[in-house]
């Protein structure tokens, strides 16, 4: 069984952690490596075994969903197997179950794969428990039925391509906490109508809301450092923005291209536009308030 380094480093972490419980070691560059390497070895060596509709494998103390088989609609994952926790849910784990509408996650999940429902074309909702902090790349790529996803308070990042193509995806409130709205990570979400930021929110890379064509109103808020290249092109039916304004606030090249805006805000920091790269508001029809 492949795993992905993300769900590995994760296993790895706590496995350094309670070795230097343990011993009361001191960890070093080359202690680390040799455990890394152990530990990765491990982990690619466990054995895969399977229960009802699920596959998983066991590793110290927890347990990692690999692999849904069945035909549910609705699929309930398991808080334990073998009486160990269910912890992680593996890279792939739902890929192509198309049949499937609906899961539940249990709260002992802390890690959720990249790709993990991939092309679960008929998904509407699925839970995300407290616990988890990234959401991984691909998490539910061309999901496009997916209309309800509360995000948890836990999570600091949301990752690359995480909800592509979730054209049901109306509305979604990105909580305190998250700092990172990675690369393309709202890619071609044609549905997404209204989506609201936190203040704890520093980063949108490139494309992050690119192709968002029902997108109407966004506020940035004031601890956003960067908008990245064409984080927001192509969404045509974006007519009002508003940034609080950072000092620090860079927007780069076609940020807004093609949009089409017709009101343009700053609340408290004009010279954010000192910021911009080349043609950032293409075509240019708006309106300025500072």
């Amino acid at each position: 069984m492949i795993y992905s380094k993300k769900v590995l480093s994760l296993i790895l972490t706590a496995l350094m952690v309670q070795s230097i419980f343990v011993t009361g070691g001191t960890v070093t560059a080359a202690s680390y490596e040799t455990t890394q390497e152990s530990s990765y070895a491990q982990l690619q060596t466990a054995e895969s075994k399977s229960i009802g509709d699920f596959e998983y494998t066991v590793v110290s103390d927890s347990v990692t969903v690999t692999k849904y088989t069945g035909s549910d609609t609705e699929v309930s994952i398991p808080s334990q197997i073998e009486g160990k926790p269910v912890t992680a849910i593996g890279d792939y784990a739902f890929k192509d179950c198309k049949a499937v509408t609906g899961v539940n996650v249990p709260n002992t999940v802390t890690d959720m794969g990249g790709w993990t429902f991939w092309n679960c074309e008929n998904l509407q909702t699925v839970n995300i428990p407290n616990g988890v902090q990234r959401l991984r790349e691909r998490l539910f790529l061309n999901c496009y039925n997916l209309s309800t996803v509360e995000i948890p308070t836990t999570v600091t990042v949301i990752e690359g391509w995480c909800f592509e193509r979730c054209d049901s995806l109306t509305s979604l409130s990105v909580p305190n906490g998250v700092t990172e709205i990675k690369e393309s990570a709202f890619l071609n979400a044609k549905g997404l109508k209204t989506i609201t930021l936190p203040n704890t929110l520093t980063s949108i890379e490139n494309y992050a809301f690119l192709g968002c064509s029902a997108l109407e109103n966004i506020t940035i808020p004031s601890t956003v450092e960067e908008i990245g290249r064409n984080c927001f092109g192509e969404c045509r039916k974006l007519e009002n923005v508003v940034i609080e304004g950072s000092p620090k606030l860079v927007i780069y090249q076609a940020a807004f291209t093609k949009t089409w805006i017709k009101h343009f805000s700053f609340l408290t920091n004009a010279k954010a536009l000192n910021g911009c790269g080349r043609e950032a508001f293409y075509p240019d029809k708006m309106t300025y308030q500072a």
